[in-house]
């Protein structure tokens, strides 16, 4: 008598050259990743993320057209400042490439010109308001629960307290104040940087105070601790340095943000003051000759939009870049 066994088919699974083929990337990127220091690898990622790239390139670009507003607009022999009778002449006029404004004033080189204001203010802000943010969070995070925890708790009460007023309410108030200093200060430009410094740190000084907390009980700070370094040593020498990639992704993140501020307080009359430009001021006079001139909305709107979705971009790529579980699927 015979036994037959029987035997159930094993399904054959096709693996498509694609598949394969991301599959052997992935793996490489993990054995190498493990050799690689963490901005190595997120500059490797980076070269790979297109997006970003071209965001990159295209701030870029407005930038370097900004900073090069006196040479083109000497070159096109064309002024910001220059009226003319020729008022609300249209995109590619003779003389005017993207027309003129109710005062005959070239377009082109008030954008040029608003652009070195507006991108002036908000890198300048975003970096002020970085280096307070960073520094008091870390200071909060390394302090806090501890023998001087009273720093921590007097910071977070400050930053509360700051951030339960109306953000419009509090603009209007420290607009005020500081305009009735802008004869000691300065132009309102100095004051509107002022202003959204003094502002914009509280995000960043929360994002950094819980990355400190993280971090102040690791391995190389206790070994830090234990070889005696001082407290100043270890937050700023053993603990900034890993909450970089942060910073970086904060920083395009913040300029973004403060174009649209700047942009939003100078439609509203508290930003930038004529006659120098601005994006936003230059919105602020334009509505009022939409029917006339819509290329004078238009044109400023679509560098605001422009820019700062490319920044948003840029913060979006480089979180994913320094992102130590991104070591997946990179095409």
């Amino acid at each position: 008598m015979t036994t037959e066994t029987k035997t159930t088919p094993v399904p054959q699974t096709t693996v498509t050259p694609e598949e394969s083929t991301s599959a052997v990337l992935s793996l490489s990127e993990e054995r190498s990743g493990a050799s690689e220091s963490l901005y190595t690898l997120a500059l490797r990622r980076l070269r790979r993320d297109y997006l970003t790239l071209v965001a990159i390139a295209i701030v870029l670009l407005l930038a370097l057209l900004s900073l090069l507003a006196p040479v083109i607009t000497d070159a096109l022999n064309v002024s910001y400042t220059r009226t003319d009778s020729a008022a609300f002449l249209s995109i590619g006029s003779p003389g005017h490439i993207l027309g003129t404004d109710d005062l005959g004033r070239d377009e082109l080189a008030r954008l040029l010109y608003a652009g070195r204001v507006s991108l002036t203010i908000a890198f300048s802000a975003a970096i002020g308001s970085l280096a307070i943010g960073v520094t008091v969070g870390v200071i909060a995070g390394y302090y806090q629960g501890g023998p001087l925890g009273f720093i921590d708790d007097a910071i977070m009460w400050f930053v509360t307290t700051l951030n339960s007023i109306p953000t419009l309410f509090l603009l209007l108030i420290v607009a005020s104040v500081l305009r009735a200093q802008q004869s000691a200060l300065g132009s309102s430009v100095v004051v509107l940087i002022l202003i959204l410094t003094f502002l914009g740190w509280t995000g960043t000084m929360r994002l950094v105070r819980g990355e400190t907390l993280a971090r102040r009980e690791l391995e190389y700070t206790i070994a830090a601790r234990a070889m005696g370094a001082g407290s100043w040593r270890i937050m700023f020498v053993h603990i900034l340095p890993n909450v970089f990639s942060i910073i970086v992704v904060t920083l395009a993140i913040d300029v973004g943000s403060l174009i649209l501020v700047e942009s939003a307080l100078s439609y509203l009359g508290l930003g930038v003051r004529p006659p120098t430009p601005s994006w936003g001021n230059m919105l602020n006079n334009a509505q009022s000759f939409f029917d006339r001139g819509p290329h004078l909305v238009f044109l400023p709107g679509f560098l605001i939009v422009l820019t700062v979705l490319c920044l948003y971009i840029i913060g979006d790529g480089m979180r994913d870049a320094f992102d130590p579980q991104a070591s997946k699927k990179v095409a």
